[in-house]
């Protein structure tokens, strides 16, 4: 919480706690006898500790939000290739009801368990994050990359047609000679990555 609001904060409790003290003086009091400057205190007292205990609920709470959103943004993540997950590709499926035009492209890598199994998977580990990344860096920034499985990607355009998705998958296929020159140290060839 910024200053100015701390100290809207504190004067709103303090002012609060006053109001409390005034009217808990001409209400309560004249039936017990005090002061008003007595309860004025009291009040002032009061609103200092509702605002310490109002801003250490603050605190926690922003903290407690900030945790949250980090977690919601890690489960929707796929760790190794910092696509979003499968998870975040089913909660975009209900979101894309309420969407007008887009399209779904899905990308998926041609015998990649060959691969796997001939240049081990720390090396298939890394194609796949590159081709996520190949992948997110081709596109526009409203559109999303999904690890929908093992090597299965799906992208979703938004505000995009089928002929617009064609052309937008072009672009896709031809970033893939930055894949291949980036693990030509690791293979003579990388299986082709479907798009179209």
């Amino acid at each position: 919480m910024n200053r100015s609001k701390n100290l809207k904060l504190l004067a709103l409790l303090l002012i609060i706690g006053m109001l409390f003290g005034a009217s808990f003086h001409f209400i309560i009091m004249p039936v017990f006898g005090d002061s008003l400057i007595h309860c004025i205190n009291l009040g002032v007292f009061f609103g200092g500790i509702s605002y310490w205990i109002t801003r250490v609920i603050h605190i926690q709470f922003d903290a407690l939000k900030k945790t949250n959103n980090d977690l919601s943004r890690d489960i929707a993540i796929d760790k190794l290739t910092g696509a979003f997950n499968r998870r975040a590709f089913d909660n975009a499926l209900v979101n894309l009801e309420h969407a007008d035009v887009y399209s779904m492209v899905f990308i998926d890598i041609d015998d990649f368990k060959k691969f796997n199994d001939q240049y081990g998977h720390q090396v298939g580990d890394e194609v796949l994050a590159k081709v996520a990344s190949v992948i997110q860096s081709s596109l526009r920034n409203r559109d999303r990359v999904y690890r929908y499985g093992g090597e299965e990607f799906v992208v979703i355009l938004q505000d995009c047609n089928k002929h617009n998705a064609l052309e937008e998958t072009s672009v896709v296929s031809k970033s893939n000679p930055v894949l291949m020159s980036r693990f030509r140290w690791a293979c003579q060839r990388i299986p082709k990555m479907v798009g179209q």
